[in-house]
């Protein structure tokens, strides 16, 4: 849930939208875009999702058949951002370490093995051209989007 909301301030031009949210948020959404790109395969297609969101399903871009006009935007807030916002989980000690954990993630290397151009980039960095650009090379493409995580005040 936290992806789409980061993302609701980044202009995407004249692009249709769809979400799937799974169970917790992170339930195949990455095997579910691959399979809208293929059956599509015309049209540039972006999903947007979280770390922990494509960790959990990296293993979908093992596919060799991935076709180009597949993208990802993984929102990188350095894992479980939304339980250092919510209030119940906010103040608990053990956030961190069970709740938003980030596993090891080194998106750069995956994306070269699984045959994906990389471009990492900040919020600021992350513009309407920038991502017209990448949508039209008609190349697999992983953009790893930098946020800052929540920090209490």
């Amino acid at each position: 849930g936290m992806s789409i909301r980061l993302m609701q301030g980044v202009p995407v031009g004249d692009t249709q939208v769809w979400c799937n949210r799974g169970v917790s948020g992170i339930d195949g959404s990455t095997s579910t875009a691959m399979g809208a790109a293929a059956a599509c395969p015309d049209r540039p297609l972006l999903l947007v999702t979280g770390d922990m969101s494509a960790a959990y399903d990296i293993g979908a871009l093992a596919d060799p058949s991935t076709a180009g006009n597949f993208n990802m935007l993984v929102v990188d807030n350095g894992g479980g951002d939304i339980f250092r916002r919510i209030k119940p989980t906010s103040d608990l000690p053990e956030r961190e370490q069970f709740l938003a954990a980030m596993p090891l993630f080194p998106l750069a290397a995956l994306a070269d093995a699984y045959g994906f151009a990389y471009v990492r980039a900040t919020a600021a960095e992350c513009t309407e051209d920038m991502l017209t650009d990448i949508l039209r090379n008609d190349k697999k493409t992983i953009i790893h989007l930098i946020t800052d995580q929540y920090t209490a005040s």
